[in-house]
């Protein structure tokens, strides 16, 4: 079985690397969603540091258990840190020292002595009483920085957002306490099929649909999947002859996880706790709108609630949460936003399992188990449809020629105006080439997950009627003196017809590719994205990153050189790293210029 490693977050490493650098004593907050990465994220940048920065994370506890076991699972941290000689070194504590002055100066003393603290699920420090002491420590340190500069930092998590972002606030104790914020949301695409590929689920890509069904973009469910033994059997994907019994024995194996354990839960009551009227919005658009509802598609008892209104309840979930988006879709009335659940998690235990719903309870009758699994496996089919059309949304999104990608783009309608019963998607995906970037076509995407389904004149058609209704709102908008550039641009541009699916045999690629259209599955996707992370990769060595520190020692790379520098030919290695750095132009060349990612934390600076 393959390791499981750290897998992305490279803009963010980097940032979080540079901060660690910084000599100077400052505070920061990483937040995001339970299960996002924010405390691998802090390791693995510790991790690639020297080690003579220590880190210390410490998980705060609940508010019932107290201030005196606060400062017991500090001290544990401390010690497992290797740092008990600090405590040690610490005065000892008085009669007159309460539980939060003993916590605060623990953590002031780690500081003094340049540690990186980080406190997990800070927003318990408000029931522990902790908010004032914290803040005390660091306008302390704040003071005496300048007569000390190689202080430690102070990190503080968690995951309860609604609580977390209320705490900086202005009118809250710890307001402009923080000098820095990052927000870890969900993994990109790219990061998704690099693991995916590493741990063999791309061996059968069928199957992985599913997991991206349910799992998206969440680290720590890709990580259950991968490592826990409860999992071993459906990783191993030559065992199973049929899909759907690998599906239905995935759905076991996700239900008994909800039911055994609480955190498994999207709304596990430590991480969203929602009124009833933003709750049941989430509820509603999860059980009944996979691809999303427009304001007057909604229950009109969800659109006439006072307290709280439907927009303080749709942007608590798109801001504090990620749980949802709106976007007003292309040819639509601007008026009206489609409200979309964006969380795979939070979709996929909503719509199949129906978990946060009323339960009705039934008579337990002869064969009722065999169709409620039969009934989750066709609502699981019916979510991956609309995770098909998300994940292409999102490749096209990565890809660097694009500008804008859109998913649930067209549906069929009547000569009145109205949908037709069914309400069904024509075009599935639509992606905009950036302007410039180069000549690249407009892409017209149907995504199936069946490729029998494919039918290209349904999308021919659907093409047609698009572009005629483009031309019509174009000529509504010019009557009305308005500029669409956007609008010509796209009518003026080359299509690409794209048939998309989970996977394409040889004979289904014959039979469907020609005529403009071409195919698209699972694997390519992988292919792309692969070769536009290499791109990147190797544009981000070359990148240009300013030094937060002018006394800063210079790191492996190029970062802090001063005087010429002789390049030796077309490419050159660190001395410490394999990565070849492609030479390029000193033009414009500055002190802290360029660095390399991989090894800047190794210290050495590179021979002239």
């Amino acid at each position: 079985m393959t390791a499981w490693r750290f897998y992305g977050r490279e803009s963010e490493l980097a940032k979080l690397i540079d901060e660690l650098d910084y000599r100077m004593f400052h505070s920061a907050t990483i937040s995001g969603r339970r299960g996002i990465g924010k405390s691998s994220l802090l390791l693995e940048a510790a991790a690639l540091r020297p080690a003579t920065t220590p880190l210390v994370m410490c998980e705060l506890p609940s508010p019932e258990e107290g201030a005196t076991e606060a400062c017991r699972v500090l001290s544990v941290a401390v010690e497992q840190a290797g740092l008990g000689r600090l405590l040690g070194s610490l005065r000892p504590r008085s009669p007159n020292h309460s539980d939060r002055m003993w916590f605060s100066a623990i953590v002031r003393h780690l500081l003094e002595n340049g540690a990186v603290v980080a406190l997990d699920e800070f927003h318990h420090a408000r029931g522990l009483f902790l908010e004032s002491s914290i803040k005390v420590v660091i306008d302390r340190l704040k003071f005496t920085r300048a007569k000390r500069p190689e202080l430690g930092k102070l990190f503080v998590m968690g995951s309860h957002q609604q609580q977390l972002f209320r705490m900086p606030l202005y009118d809250q104790p710890l307001w402009g306490r923080f000098g820095a914020a990052a927000r870890l949301g969900q993994w990109k695409l790219s990061t998704v099929m690099e693991m995916a590929r590493e741990h063999g689920f791309l061996a059968h890509p069928g199957r992985f649909m599913t997991l991206w069904t349910a799992f998206g973009g969440l680290p720590s469910q890709w990580e259950g999947f991968a490592v826990d033994r409860d999992a071993e059997a459906l990783r191993d994907f030559a065992a199973w002859l049929d899909d759907d019994d690998w599906r239905l024995a995935f759905l076991d194996r996700q239900r008994a996880r909800i039911v055994e354990v609480a955190g498994e839960r999207y709304d596990d009551g430590a991480f969203v706790e929602l009124a009833p009227a933003t709750r049941d919005l989430l509820l509603w658009l999860g059980r009944h709108a996979p691809r999303g509802a427009r304001e007057h598609e909604l229950p009109a008892a969800l659109r006439k609630r006072a307290d709280p209104p439907l927009e303080e309840s749709c942007g608590t979930l798109v801001r504090h949460l990620e749980l949802l988006a709106g976007r007003v879709e292309f040819l639509g009335d601007s008026r009206f936003c489609n409200w979309t659940v964006t969380d795979c998690l939070a979709k996929f235990q909503i719509h199949v399992f129906g978990v946060g719903m009323r339960r009705v309870k039934r008579r337990a009758v002869p064969g009722m188990g065999l169709r409620r699994r039969n009934g989750e496996l066709d609502r699981l089919k019916t979510l991956e449809e609309c995770s098909l059309e998300r994940m292409a949304a999102a490749f096209y999104a990565e890809l660097p020629w694009v500008s804008e990608s859109e998913c649930n783009v067209w549906r069929r309608q009547d000569p009145g105006g109205a949908a037709r019963t069914g309400n069904q998607v024509e075009i599935d995906v639509l992606a905009r080439p950036h302007p410039e970037r180069g000549g690249g076509p407009v892409v017209f995407g149907e995504c199936k997950r069946n490729p029998e389904q494919h039918r290209r004149g349904q999308l021919e058609q659907a093409i047609d009627r698009f572009m005629e209704a483009l031309e019509n709102l174009e000529r509504r908008r010019l009557f009305h003196q308005e500029d669409p550039p956007e609008l010509r641009d796209l009518r003026r541009r080359r299509r690409s017809k794209v048939l998309i699916s989970p996977e394409f045999t040889a004979a289904q690629r014959r039979r469907l590719e020609g005529g403009g259209f071409s195919c698209l599955d699972i694997p390519e996707i992988a292919r792309q994205l692969e070769q536009v992370s290499k791109d990147a990769r190797t544009l981000r060595l070359l990148q240009p990153i300013p030094s937060r520190d002018a006394d800063r020692r210079p790191t492996c790379g190029f970062a802090g050189i001063d005087g010429p520098f002789r390049w030796q030919s077309a490419a050159m290695s660190c001395m410490r790293c394999p990565q070849p750095v492609a030479a390029m132009s000193t033009q414009g060349l500055s002190r802290d210029a360029f660095r390399c990612r991989r090894v800047s934390r190794a210290r050495e600076s590179l021979v002239d």
